[in-house]
């Protein structure tokens, strides 16, 4: 996109502290770089309505092509006499910048490319900001909206682009655009003083493993205790707040731990998950209210229902958010072991309480003490990870197993003395399900004053299953 003026490493590395808003990276306008952009982009965008106007949708996207659109722009170049103003050096860039602004952010397509950029937002059209990896947010000064309008005007472009509608009647919208960045906006007067916008930028590589260890989101030990939950096939959850890294955790765990050999089914609302391995399938929701078009919603349970026919050795869900829990927990109580899911809650010990919750909200209306057995027995390891609100560092608080007499011999003498040793150290929190006791044991936490994670207690293992 356009020349850097000050590179990004060297402005994070001039300004001491972390998660402070810092000032922006220096940009070359379009304006600065080619003396008559604004006639060049209107006479393109022109050109492209006349020659798509009346076609149908594939048409339109073959317009888009990098090769058709490019000869189209020497058209337009040509036939107006704006060619003089070209070199042909400067030509690819000139195209470009002209997709990004017809076709994607436009200005906000520069801070979009900076190197490991995770999201840009604006307030109103006024106050735009970005995060950088590490929680770095930085301020735009640049004037990139005249006002609201334009603001909302982009807004409208990028989601019709996509099939989604926002307006008076809709005036909200969550969407993945096409380049599998996430896009959230709301209108006034609904958002006060002017429409906000999020972009959550897609990553096309997921990160390893060994770079969460290398930033103590977890700690060699826990990937060797990882590794044995996923030989042994156990359920996990992974909880934690909003943007804290649940999903990225999630992916990096599936990219080192699953098999080849293993069939996995993925669904998710929005597709997010990159686990590379041989037999994999990715499943979308379909629930949203802004389609242009009138199709019946496809829920998560629905999509679940789908996913058991098809003969899947794991199940993963990229978050449970209502009523499919319980559909995901029974599933994972009936074949489906070794299954993954993320869920918010702001502890490993309140996810127990928000699948409770969530599974109330079944069409099935099961009682709270079904729902808690079927959670005892279905749920064996849940992480919980955290952002720290004033570094941005994301990183693995704690960890609980999930006991239940179906799951663990507790005559076996081994599991029954680690089991009374958990509960005189105190590591243990007991309720009740019924007639059966939940027991929660707590494997790993944070060292209060080194702040480093520690192992509380080994892994215990399930009935017949080896964990090493």
């Amino acid at each position: 996109m356009a020349e850097e003026i000050v590179a990004v490493q060297e402005v994070l590395a001039t300004v001491p502290g972390e998660y402070e808003i810092r000032e922006e990276i220096r940009f070359i306008e379009p304006a600065e770089r080619f003396q008559r952009w604004e006639q060049i982009l209107k006479a393109v965008e022109d050109e492209f309505v006349r020659r798509t106007s009346g076609v149908d949708a594939a048409a339109k996207t073959k317009m888009r092509d990098e090769l058709i659109y490019h000869q189209l722009v020497n058209d337009v170049l040509n036939t107006t006499g704006l060619s003089t103003s070209i070199s042909p050096v400067d030509l690819p860039d000139l195209v470009k910048l002209l997709r990004a602004y017809q076709f994607g952010y436009g200005a906000i397509e520069d801070y979009m490319n900076i190197p490991d950029v995770e999201e840009v937002y604006f307030n109103d059209f006024e106050h735009g900001f970005y995060i950088t990896g590490g929680g770095h947010k930085q301020r735009i000064s640049r004037k990139i909206f005249a006002n609201n309008k334009e603001l909302e005007d982009m807004i409208r472009r990028a989601v019709t682009d996509n099939g989604v509608q926002i307006n008076a009647e809709r005036p909200n919208v969550d969407a993945t655009m096409r380049d599998g960045s996430r896009l959230n906006s709301t209108l006034e007067p609904i958002a006060v003083d002017g429409p906000d916008l999020i972009i959550r930028k897609h990553r096309e590589e997921a990160i390893p493993l060994e770079q969460l260890v290398a930033d103590d989101t977890l700690s060699d030990e826990m990937v060797n205790d990882i590794a044995g939950w996923f030989r042994a096939n156990m359920n996990i959850v992974v909880c934690g707040g909003t943007a804290s890294g649940k999903t990225t955790l999630l992916n990096a765990l599936g990219d080192r731990f699953i098999e080849d050999s293993e069939r996995i089914i993925v669904i998710e609302n929005r597709k997010e998950l990159r686990i590379k391995t041989a037999d994999i399938k990715y499943f979308q929701t379909r629930e949203n209210p802004t389609k242009v078009d009138e199709e019946k919603d496809v829920t998560a349970r629905d999509v679940i229902r789908y996913a058991l026919r098809k003969r899947p050795k794991r199940i993963i869900l990229g978050e449970i958010r209502g009523g499919e829990a319980l559909d995901a927990l029974t599933a994972w109580n009936s074949g489906h072991d070794g299954s993954l899911c993320t869920i918010h809650a702001n502890s490993a010990w309140e996810c127990v309480s928000k699948l409770a919750q969530l599974c109330g909200f079944s069409s099935a209306r099961p009682s709270e003490a079904s729902v808690r057995q079927l959670i005892a027995q279905s749920v064996d390891i849940i992480i919980y990870i955290n952002e720290d609100s004033r570094t941005g560092r994301r990183s693995v608080e704690e960890v609980v197993q999930i006991l239940h007499s179906r799951k663990h011999d507790y005559t076996d003498a081994k599991v029954d003395a680690w089991v009374k040793g958990l509960r005189e150290s105190g590591y243990i929190q007991q309720e009740r399900s019924g007639s059966d006791d939940i027991l929660i044991a707590q494997l790993y936490d944070r060292e209060p004053s080194s702040n480093q994670l520690r192992r509380i207690g080994a892994t215990i293992p399930l009935r017949g299953r080896r964990i090493n």
